[in-house]
C-alpha cells in the first residue's frame, strides 16, 4: 500500500462521520469505490505540496532569538483574534511556529501581548518545548508500536503531562505515524499544562484533546485514580527544575520527590497498563548520576528499561538543541511492569549503578566533553558537560528484554484526593506593611528570582548564593519574626 493510499485510508472514516444525517451513507461509499485512485492521487498531491512547504520553514528551534520573537508574537495575535474553525492554512502555520518563551526576553516586547497571553515567569524558566526533530524522532520510534499498545476497542489511551504546544502529540499525526494494523483503531490524547499561554496555543490547534490546564499535581489528585491501569502510552518533555509550591498539591506519599523531572515521570508510568509504554526526555543526571541511585531503584522496580539514548546538547556547528538551555538529555524508553518487584532485576544491576551508556557507549548520540572544553567555539564557554552531535534520528536498537522470572507484586490503587490551593502573590505589597514586613516580602521576591535561576541552570545563580544566605540569616534574628515563633509562614 502506498502512502497516500495508507492516509487516504486514515481519513476515510473521518470524513464518512463527518457527513451530515440525511446524506445517504450508500451513495457515498459507491461514489469512493468508483473515484477511489483519483482520491488517493488528491491525496498524494496534498502530501506532496506539505512536504515542499515544510521544506523550506526551518524548526523554530534553529531561528534566532528575534525571528522566535517576532513569530511568537504573531501566533498570539491570530490564537487571540481567530477562533481555530476559522484560521486559513497559513494562519494555522503561524500558530504551529510558535516556540514559547524560554530563552527569550519579554521585556521589550511586553506591551506587545494580546490580553489573557501574557507569558509568566514560569514560561521564561520552563517553557524549552522538544525540538521538532526530537519530537518526530520519537514518533518513528512509537508509532510502529501503536497496535500492540491498543485496547481490545482499537484505541489506544495515551496521555502527555507537560504538553506545551504539543509538538510530541502533532509528530504522532498523520502523515508521519500511519498504522494499518486491524488491531489499531485510534488514538485518544489527554494533556495536562500548567502555563495558561501555552495551554491557550495548544487548545486553539488540537481542540479534540482532552486537555487541562492546571498543574500536574492537582491533576494526579483528582484525577489519577480513574485513569490508573487505562493508558497504554505516556510521552512527555516535563519540566526540569523544582516542584516549589505544587507539591502541596498531590499529598500522595509514594510520590515526594523534589524534581519536576522525576514526579512527572514516576507518578505518570505508574498510570500505564502492564506493558504500557512511556517515553520521557528527561536530564542526563537520571541513568548517571550516583546521587539518583535510589530514584532509578523505584522506577526499575516497577518499569522496565528497553532502551535509552542521550541526545547532543549542541551541533557541531555550536548550536544548541534546546536554544537557550545548555543541557544534556536522554530519551528513555520504559514499559511498565503490572506491579512491583521485591527487588531490583539483577539484569538491571547496572542501569541501578549507573553505567547505562558504559555497557551501551553507540546509545550516546555525540561526542562527550566536559566543562572548560578547549575545542569550544570561539565565544562559547562551556560550564558544564556536554554531547556534540548532529541528531538525524534514533539508530536502530534492540529493545531489552524483560525478566520473566520475577515475582510481581500489585500496585497500590490510587483515590482522589482533595487538593490544597496554591496561591502565589508576587504582587506589590500593601500600602499598610511594616518596614520589617516589606523587607521580608522583598527577600522574598530575590528568593523567587534565584529559585528560577537554579531551575534554569542558569549560573548566575551561584553568584547570588552567598549574599542571599547571609540575608536569610539575617532575617531569622529580626525581631518580628521571633515574635512569630521564628516561623516566616505564620508571619
Amino acid at each position: 500500500m502506498t502512502a497516500q493510499a495508507q492516509v487516504f485510508a486514515q481519513l476515510l472514516p473521518r470524513w464518512r462521520a463527518s457527513l451530515p444525517p440525511e446524506f445517504p451513507r450508500p451513495y457515498f461509499d459507491d461514489f469512493v469505490l468508483r473515484m477511489r485512485p483519483t482520491l488517493e492521487m488528491l491525496v498524494g498531491a496534498w502530501m506532496a505540496r506539505r512536504k515542499t512547504k515544510g521544506s523550506g520553514d526551518a524548526a523554530p528551534e534553529s531561528w534566532t532569538k528575534g525571528a522566535r520573537t517576532k513569530r511568537n508574537l504573531e501566533a498570539m495575535r491570530i490564537v487571540a483574534t481567530r477562533r481555530p474553525q476559522d484560521m486559513t492554512a497559513d494562519e494555522r502555520r503561524l500558530v504551529l511556529g510558535y516556540s514559547g518563551w524560554g530563552g527569550l526576553s519579554i521585556e521589550e516586547v511586553m506591551d506587545q501581548f494580546p490580553p489573557g497571553l501574557v507569558p509568566s515567569e514560569f514560561a521564561l524558566i520552563h517553557e524549552y518545548y522538544t525540538p521538532t526533530i526530537v519530537a518526530e524522532a520519537i514518533a518513528d520510534l512509537v508509532c510502529p508500536l501503536l497496535a500492540g499498545l491498543a485496547g481490545f476497542d482499537g484505541v489506544v489511551r495515551a496521555f502527555e503531562p507537560s504538553v506545551g504546544i504539543g509538538r510530541l502529540v502533532r509528530a504522532m499525526g498523520p502523515p508521519r505515524c500511519l498504522v494499518t494494523d486491524a488491531r489499531y483503531k485510534e488514538t485518544r490524547w489527554t494533556a495536562v499544562e500548567l502555563s495558561d499561554v501555552s495551554a491557550k496555543m495548544f487548545a486553539a490547534m488540537r481542540p479534540d484533546v482532552e486537555l487541562y490546564a492546571m498543574s500536574l499535581e492537582q491533576w494526579m489528585s483528582e484525577h489519577a485514580a480513574r485513569y490508573q491501569g487505562t493508558l497504554g502510552l505516556v510521552l512527555a518533555n516535563p519540566p526540569y527544575g523544582q516542584r516549589g509550591e505544587f507539591a502541596l498539591q498531590d499529598k500522595h506519599p509514594d510520590y515526594q520527590e523534589r524534581a519536576s523531572y522525576a514526579y512527572f515521570m514516576r507518578r505518570s508510568l505508574d498510570l500505564l497498563v502492564p506493558r504500557g509504554l512511556g517515553v520521557f526526555v528527561i536530564p542526563s543526571g537520571f541513568l548517571t548520576g550516583a546521587q539518583h541511585r535510589k530514584l532509578r531503584e523505584r522506577v526499575l522496580l516497577r518499569h522496565h528499561l528497553e532502551v535509552a539514548f542521550r541526545l547532543p546538547s549542541e551541533t557541531t556547528t555550536g548550536k544548541d538543541l534546546f536554544p537557550g538551555a545548555h543541557n544534556v538529555v536522554d530519551v528513555l524508553v520504559w514499559r511498565a511492569r503490572g506491579g512491583e518487584l521485591k527487588q531490583v532485576d539483577p539484569g538491571d544491576e547496572f542501569i541501578l549503578d549507573g553505567a547505562y551508556f558504559k555497557e551501551h557507549p553507540a546509545h550516546i548520540l555525540g561526542t562527550e566533553g566536559e566543562k572548560g572544553d578547549a575545542n569550544a567555539p570561539p565565544g562559547k564557554k562551556r560550564l558544564r558537560y556536554h554531547v556534540i552531535g548532529d541528531f538525524t534520528g534514533f539508530p536502530a536498537f534492540t529493545p531489552r528484554p524483560v525478566c520473566q522470572s520475577c515475582a510481581i507484586q500489585s500496585l497500590p490503587t490510587f483515590e482522589a484526593t482533595p487538593v490544597t490551593t496554591v496561591t502565589r502573590d508576587l504582587a506589590d505589597e500593601p500600602d499598610d506593611a511594616s518596614s520589617d514586613l516589606r523587607q521580608a516580602l522583598d527577600l522574598g521576591r530575590r528568593v523567587d528570582r534565584y529559585l528560577a535561576l537554579v531551575a534554569a541552570e542558569d549560573p548566575r545563580a551561584l553568584g547570588l548564593w552567598p549574599e542571599l544566605t547571609e540575608a536569610l540569616r539575617n532575617l531569622q534574628h529580626t525581631p518580628a519574626l521571633r515574635a512569630h515563633g521564628g516561623n516566616p509562614w505564620r508571619w
